[in-house]
């Protein structure tokens, strides 16, 4: 706010308020007494208070005398406030209650101890804080939009860093709704968006502006130190910069913002984030999974593959001859006639096994074995004798023959690109014999020099300042061009990776089949988040460029994201054909099937031959990954023995020194497998472990996965308290260092656990928002889980249309290729369809489900599906299929869980009882017993005592009875069904009750027994009695009759 310009006394943003100083000890409003003032800005003061009602500590701004201002701009300042206490946002300040009493008009908030960012801003900002206060401010200012609320007055004063290092949004003393004028001068200098100054009206785009201020103010504030801080630095100014635009439709809005700044976006975003990092691993992973020793190899190297798969060898600690080798791979890359070996992966192979090639051609072999290469290519830097000239060696070795040839040196004295120059021209005549052809027009000396040196930037200005020195000299030159997008794309500079491959596409418009061309074509396709145009770039790549494992892998994992499953599949096997000794490309092939549900296989082949090159190269890296894969294959089906023993293997490899991070994954992995066994103590134990190795790593996203884990076994124990805790620890971590999809997630398993206690509602609220994330970045297996988890909300709730019209919508997007979705769809369509007394549709339903989890062999769900088939097959009186399905669980008992465990005597129990078996009283005895001594699923508990008190009467007692009268409440309907006629067969409470819920679940499968306690005639209880065992088969119904009419003279 500021002095007005025209005293237009009825509007609040131009009116002159004098001093509102308010002593010490003073009690405004006969309610609030003034500690001290915390600050001033304007017009307005703040104090810290004491609420003498509420016992709490707040803050009170103090706007202006009462006598002062007007009724109309009092009243507008009431419905500023108001708007902004519609805000619900950890990151916005808590607003309450807005007054005017006979002195003051002020208004109440949540009192924030720590310091505001102004003052924070005083001393150097860590990059993390940054980060995260970035990330908070831009939340916080969502939230506000999102109520039609604008700030106004976004700046450091404004902005309060609490005691726990989080930034929140404050002072709404000048909010407005949209479309609404400021006067000239509103808001505050250096942060005031152009168009205030110039009278137009607002829009959401002023706090846009002055976020792009506020975060350049941070961004000052963090030292200037590290390659990566520079690239994370130039990825927020270039944010800053698209929200300072003066014209405020041309700013960047705030969804676009959210965007730019979260891990994942659309589907298609997530799956080009992920392509991303794998161009910029792949380009080093091969130094992990294709070194070593060992017997001979399974698989034979392919010499007659084309184009020759050549490599590049250096000898160590030589920087000329390092130098040499990185130009010449960078010259024969874009040659599609030859298939080269990052040096990276060649010179660690080298320094991993001790191989000295130079000298020893047992080496060579080895070498090029190990690299399936046709052709080794070495490099030697030497000293003369005095020391005084440096030279290199250059020779070809070819193989199967392994005899070196074309020996020659090349003296240094003139410099490197003239030695570079003349070890092309000699190298040429040698290729010819491995390419099948000519080797010429390779990249000159100085411009492979030129894209390494780019390459190996480490700041924006120094890329802008080669382009600037050579781009006239090298205008038309594809490697140049595609040099500078490359590394503006891995800067963050999406404007300026454009504008490189715009000048890229325009120098070869005759010329579309240039490697360059084509990677650019590859990487424009990742800048739009593209999938199908980055297959397509790919497959021309392919086309011209043939036989490189490298791209086929990249190829593999586009059509993965595209749901080619099969054409996946083919691209990895090809990739195998040429590098057959690459664990890596084994355990991507053998992660793929497993997670096609084809998992026998992939623990078979694909993930034992893995293993096998692994342990033949000596490598414990790779080693450590298969391990732990087998142990999560293994206990996908079910055997968990064996998973644990896997996961312990792994750990064994996967040490501190070799793969931290890895033996942090297996422990929470081992700890899944501890918490199925009920082994709970051991399973924290191994959390704990894993905990420290993330805390160690300041790793919090592994700290996140940690508490979900922690969250996991807490409700694997039924302490539903516990596990919310966990995962709403979880939560916090995820909403500030995680993806969208992981925030998701994790609000889904907080949904699941208020489910699991009966707070239905809790549960309704928290699976809509995750939903919403879910939606938001178009997460397709993500939604149509969480929407059959509110089907099935919805059908415990009785509400059947409900229910029924989110099973229409999801049946028609799951296809045969989601057999997860698919095994969930049907297992609630089944209880759906048994609620509305649809019997063979039920039973239909659930052994579809059942083969869509053997087809993936999720044994949990197998388990899962055949209980409740055993349960429907309880309630309708098939005995044959309640002791078929009965022996086939009884096989699986090793895979249950503590609740399974209890679900399954339950049943048991519940045929042994209606079979009149000898002992069934004393187990049910037992069983009632147990019950207190467990924690279940409420609804389940319920339905378990309830059969209990159906079956047994005299075995509960009064107190219990009336417990479970109190407890179940309307919201878990068939539950509430029951307890009304349990009541009022036992004359615990009138028919009423029970007549009151019939008639508003008219279609209950079991009305036909409840209706027996109810006033009806006999005419209309015999009638439901005689349509429902008029539905079943004569000897099934006469069982019914016996187990549930207690009509046993016919058996």
């Amino acid at each position: 706010m500021s002095t007005p310009s025209d005293g237009i006394k009825d509007d609040i943003r131009t009116t002159i308020i004098a001093d509102t100083g308010i002593p010490a000890g003073t009690l405004l409003a006969n309610r609030f007494f003034i500690h001290e003032e915390l600050g001033q800005g304007g017009q307005a003061h703040v104090y810290r208070a004491h609420d003498e009602i509420t016992d709490k500590t707040i803050a009170i701004k103090v706007l202006a005398r009462r006598t002062e201002l007007s009724e109309s701009a009092i009243q507008r300042l009431r419905d500023e406030l108001l708007a902004a206490r519609r805000i619900s946002d950890p990151n916005i300040i808590r607003v309450h209650e807005f007054y005017r009493d006979e002195a003051y008009v002020f208004y109440t908030m949540d009192y924030i101890a720590g310091q505001t960012l102004a003052q924070r801003l005083q001393e150097n900002v860590s990059m993390p804080d940054a980060e995260r206060w970035f990330h908070q401010i831009i939340a916080g200012v969502q939230a506000c939009h999102r109520e039609q609320v604008i700030h106004g007055d976004l700046k450091p004063a404004n902005l309060l860093i609490d005691t726990s290092n989080n930034l929140v949004i404050a002072d709404f003393g000048i909010s407005a709704v949209h479309g609404d004028s400021y006067t000239r001068g509103s808001g505050t200098d250096g942060y005031r968006a152009p168009e205030i100054d110039e009278g137009e009206a607002i829009s959401n785009a002023v706090d846009i502006y002055a976020l792009g201020k506020v975060i350049q103010r941070i961004l000052n504030a963090v030292p200037r130190h590290g390659t990566r801080t520079h690239l994370w630095r130039l990825r927020w100014l270039k944010l800053a910069k698209r929200m300072l635009n003066e014209n405020p439709e041309n700013r960047s809005s705030l969804t676009k913002i959210v965007r730019k700044t979260t891990v994942t976006g659309s589907r298609r975003h997530i799956a080009m984030a992920a392509l991303v990092v794998l161009l910029l691993f792949l380009a080093t992973i091969y130094q992990h999974y294709s070194n070593g020793t060992g017997p001979e190899l399974l698989v034979e190297p392919n010499h007659s593959v084309a184009p020759a798969r050549i490599a590049f060898v250096h000898t160590p600690d030589a920087p000329d001859a390092e130098r040499i080798v990185q130009m010449l791979s960078l010259t024969y890359t874009e040659k599609n006639k030859f298939s080269v070996i990052s040096p990276t992966r060649v010179n660690n192979l080298v320094l991993q096994l001790g191989l000295n090639p130079f000298q020893q051609a047992r080496d060579r072999e080895r070498l090029a074995t190990l690299l399936n290469v046709s052709t080794l290519i070495f490099v030697a830097s030497f000293n003369d004798s005095d020391g005084a000239s440096d030279y290199v060696q250059v020779y070809v070795s070819h193989y199967p023959e392994n005899q070196p040839m074309g020996v020659e040196a090349f003296a240094l004295q003139r410099g490197v690109l003239t030695a570079f120059q003349q070890i092309q021209s000699h190298l040429v005549i040698h290729l010819d014999n491995v390419s099948g052809g000519k080797t010429s027009d390779v990249l000159n000396a100085e411009l492979a020099e030129l894209v390494i040196q780019i390459q190996n930037a480490e700041s924006h200005e120094q890329v802008e300042r080669l382009q600037r020195d050579h781009q006239a000299q090298y205008q038309q030159s594809t490697a140049f061009w595609f040099a500078l997008a490359q590394w503006a794309n891995l800067a963050g500079l999406d404007d300026k990776a454009d504008y490189y491959l715009s000048m890229l596409f325009e120098t070869t418009a005759e010329n579309t089949a240039n490697y360059w061309v084509l990677r650019g074509r590859v990487l424009e396709a990742q800048l739009s988040g593209d999938l199908d145009s980055a297959a397509l770039a790919l497959d021309r790549l392919l086309e011209v460029y043939p036989s490189r494992p490298i791209l086929l892998e990249q190829r593999a994992m586009i059509a993965q994201q595209l749901d080619d499953v099969s054409l996946a599949e083919q691209l990895l096997e090809a990739a195998l054909s040429i590098d057959p000794n690459s664990g890596n490309l084994w355990f991507e092939l053998g992660r793929l099937r497993i997670n096609q549900g084809d998992i026998q296989s992939s623990i078979h082949h694909e993930l034992a031959q893995g293993l096998i090159r692994f342990r033949q190269q000596e490598d414990l890296f790779g080693q450590g990954i298969i391990l732990n894969a087998l142990g999560v294959a293994y206990l996908r089906i079910g055997d968990l023995l064996a998973s644990q023993n896997y996961f312990e293997q792994a750990l064994k490899v996967r040490t501190a020194n070799e793969d931290f991070m890895g033996q942090a994954v297996t422990l929470s992995n081992l700890a899944n497998v501890l918490a199925i066994m009920q082994k709970y103590v051991e399973a924290d134990l191994q959390l704990e472990k894993a905990a420290e190795i993330f805390a160690t790593l300041n790793d919090h996203r592994g700290t996140a996965q940690v508490l979900n884990e922690r969250g996991y076994l807490a409700e694997e124990q039924g302490k539903y308290d516990a596990a919310l805790r966990y995962f709403r620890g979880a939560l916090d971590l995820r909403i500030r260092y995680s993806s969208t999809e992981e925030q998701a997630e994790t609000i889904n398993n907080v949904a699941f656990v208020y489910f699991l206690s009966g707070d239905f509602s809790q549960a309704d609220i928290f699976w809509r928002q995750a939903n919403t994330l879910f939606d938001r970045i178009d997460h397709e297996s993500g939604k149509l889980r969480t929407e059959l988890q509110l089907a099935n909300l919805h059908l415990h709730r009785g509400e059947y249309q409900m229910a029924t019209r989110i099973l229409a919508k999801v049946s028609n997007y799951i296809g045969d290729n989601r057999p997860i979705e698919q095994a969930f769809l049907n297992f609630v369509f089944s209880r759906r369809n048994f609620g509305l007394g649809n019997l063979d549709a039920a039973l239909s339903n659930v052994v579809q489900a059942i083969e869509y989890a053997s087809a993936i062999q999720d044994n949990r769900a197998i388990i899962e599906n055949l209980l409740w088939k055993l349960e429907m097959c309880f309630w309708i009186a098939d005995a044959g299929c309640f002791l078929r399905e009965q022996e086939h669980l009884n096989s699986l008992q090793d895979g249950f869980t503590r609740e399974q465990e209890i679900v399954f005597a339950w049943l048991n129990w519940s045929y042994n009882h209606a079979t009149k078996t000898d002992n069934a009283v004393a187990e049910g005895k037992r069983l009632r017993e147990s019950l207190n001594d467990i924690n279940l699923p409420l609804h389940t508990e319920m339905k378990m005592r309830l059969l209990l008190w159906e079956f047994m009467p005299k075995a509960i007692d009064l107190e219990e009875k009336e417990a479970l009268m109190a407890v179940v409440l309307p919201s878990y309907y068939q539950e509430h069904l029951h307890v009304n006629y349990l009541a009022a067969r036992d004359g615990l409470q009138s028919s009423e009750a029970l007549v009151r819920v019939l008639a508003q679940y008219p279609k209950h499968w079991r009305n036909h027994i409840f209706i027996q306690e109810t006033p009806n005639s006999d005419t209309k209880v015999r009638l439901a009695k005689t349509e429902w065992l008029g539905s079943l088969e004569e000897e099934q119904a006469q069982r019914y009759s016996c187990w549930f009419y207690k009509e046993c003279g016919s058996e």
